[in-house]
Formats: structure tokens, sequence, C-alpha cells
């Protein structure tokens, strides 16, 4: 892999852009996301403490959207109710969180996020002088489906600009879309691939979109001729070409 495409990942993985995991500090919830709707208005969610001793949490919900830049935005929501908002659960145990929703499903999906977060433990059970007891936080998106759910991606194409490459994806749909992978390939002067970097993608919301941006650095540019971007999901392959312009590199 070329030192473009190191650079890339590393930005991408700055931005945030892997996976979530199901498992943070001991602490592991299950479903990773919830679907309510018309024909569910709650479901269950387990939280099962996966450590040595008891621990309490606190359960939060937020509505959910997102920044260009793909940072989520919550704002306080009484679409969503969970019992309890606090339970304590022993080692090893499981314990389930009843989440429902008053929302009626509408023409476009409707987002929120849960989020566990671990409380301090009483003083008699503070970590000893000297070390530091990190509390676990998890969250999990929700989703109240529209009454027509599609996904429809499309692509913002890619422009060069000083130092970077910028594309994005648009969700014109009407539900939540997940690329599977991003792949940018740079191409020199006979078709040959010069550098590429992959990713795996992170959910573009209804009605919303995503922004990316790449560093492309002088000397990578000038040897470069054209980019394809590739993004998979799971109904749909999108491709976009960008010539590059010698005299855009910069200095």
């Amino acid at each position: 892999m070329s030192r473009l495409a190191g650079l890339t990942l590393g930005l991408w993985a700055l931005l945030g852009l892997w996976a979530p995991a199901a498992l943070a500090q001991g602490l592991s919830v299950t479903p990773v996301q919830v679907q309510l709707g018309a024909r569910a208005r709650s479901a269950l969610v387990s939280v099962h403490n996966q450590r040595s001793e008891p621990r309490r949490y606190q359960i939060k919900v937020f509505a959910w959207s997102q920044r260009a830049d793909g940072e989520m935005e919550l704002a306080p929501t009484r679409d969503v109710v969970v019992f309890p908002t606090l339970l304590t659960v022993n080692a090893g145990e499981k314990r389930n969180l009843r989440v429902g929703t008053t929302a009626t499903p509408g023409a476009t999906q409707k987002t929120y996020r849960i989020f566990v977060e671990e409380l301090p433990p009483p003083a008699q059970q503070a970590a000893p002088a000297g070390q530091v007891r990190v509390l676990a936080r998890m969250g999990i998106p929700i989703f109240v489906e529209a009454r027509a759910a599609r996904a429809e991606l499309r692509m913002i194409p890619p422009a060069q600009q000083p130092g970077r490459l910028v594309f994005g994806l648009r969700n014109t749909g009407t539900k939540h879309a997940i690329p599977q992978t991003i792949r940018v390939r740079g191409h020199g002067a006979g078709g040959e691939t010069l550098w590429e970097g992959e990713q795996e993608g992170w959910y573009v919301l209804a009605g919303e979109q995503r922004v990316y941006e790449m560093p492309f650095p002088r000397e990578e540019c000038v040897k470069t001729k054209s980019i394809a971007v590739e993004v998979k999901t799971g109904e749909q392959i999108l491709t976009e070409r960008l010539d590059i312009a010698a005299a855009a590199c910069g200095p």
C-alpha cells in the first residue's frame, strides 16, 4: 500500500468511520440496533455485565441526526421511552431494558440513539490510589421505520482541492443506508493503479449527506492522472471518475 493509502486510512479512522463494537469495557449490549414501527412498537435490549463485580448503569435516549462530516448530533426527545433508566447488573448477569416509541411511522425513517452509561461506584468501591477506573459507555441506534422504507444513495462527484480530494454520498431515500465498502484508486497515464485506499462505510441517514475528505499530497498528485471512487452497498454499486489537473496540485 502506498503512503497516500496509509494516510487515507489513517484519516478515515480518525473521523470515526469504523463500525462500532458491541462490547466496551466489559459491557455488552444486544442487539446492536433496534427496529421499531407499526408492527413492533417496543423491543427488548439486553445489557450484559462481563466484569467480575456489579456495575450500575444509567440509560439515556436522544433524537439522532448527522453533520456532513458524520458527527452525531443529539437532541432531547420524548418519542422513545425506556424502562428502567437506572439499573444494577451483577457480575456476569444480563438485564433487559424495554424500549418503546410513541412516534408514528411517517414518510421518512426517524432515528434515535440509546446510550448505556456506567455510573461511578460507591465511595467504598472506588479504585485504589494511583489507579484509574474507566467507565463504559455504549450507544446503539433506534430506527422507527417509514411507511414505505427504501434507501437510495447518490454519489457527490469527487473534486480536487489543494492538498486533498473531496467526495460524498447523499441519501435521497426514506431510510438509512450503510455503504459496505468505499474504495478510492489513483491511476497513472497508462491506467495502472498507483495507489488505493479502502474503508468500510458508516450510516448515511435518510435525507442527509456524508462528505469524505482525504489527503492528496503534491508528490502523489502530480503522478496521478485520474482517480476512481467506488461505493458498494447491498443493492447498489456507485462509481465516479475524476481527471486530475496537474496545475491544481499546488506549488
